[in-house]
């Protein structure tokens, strides 16, 4: 079984480690290296890990924004419908629908991670 992978981005630590999560009662415990913070699940963002790495080795997460080798830029976003992760394009943000590329290994070599979508918004603005 393939280990599950999260870190959460907050307000004001930005994106932070996840230690443990307690459903039953909401509560996140979060580390950014130097200090253990423990926060409410509405207090985050969860970033879940695709188990993919972009061109650079760089893991890719829900949220992270990626360009592509035609430097399109795109959003990792996980779709239900599909019942899986896509890089989409600024079309499919837009209407919901997985409009870009499906992500696996091998879509993945000629993408970067070059931000996400909570502590760099402006690189998803530069697509309209």
């Amino acid at each position: 079984m393939k280990e599950l992978k999260l870190k959460a981005y907050h307000k004001t630590l930005g994106v932070v480690h996840v230690l443990s999560i307690e459903f039953l009662n909401g509560l996140v415990e979060v580390s950014n290296g130097e200090k253990v913070y423990l926060f409410t699940l509405n207090e985050i963002e969860l970033m879940q890990s695709t188990g993919i790495c972009d061109k650079n080795g760089i893991e890719i997460y829900n949220g992270d924004i990626i360009k592509h080798f035609d430097d399109e830029i795109l959003q990792v976003k996980w779709i239900n419908d599909c019942a899986r992760f896509f890089a989409i394009s600024k079309y499919g943000i837009e209407r919901e629908i997985p409009v870009g590329y499906e992500l696996c290994k091998s879509s993945t070599k000629n993408m970067e991670v070059i931000g996400n979508m909570y502590e760099n918004p402006e690189l998803l603005e530069e697509r309209k």
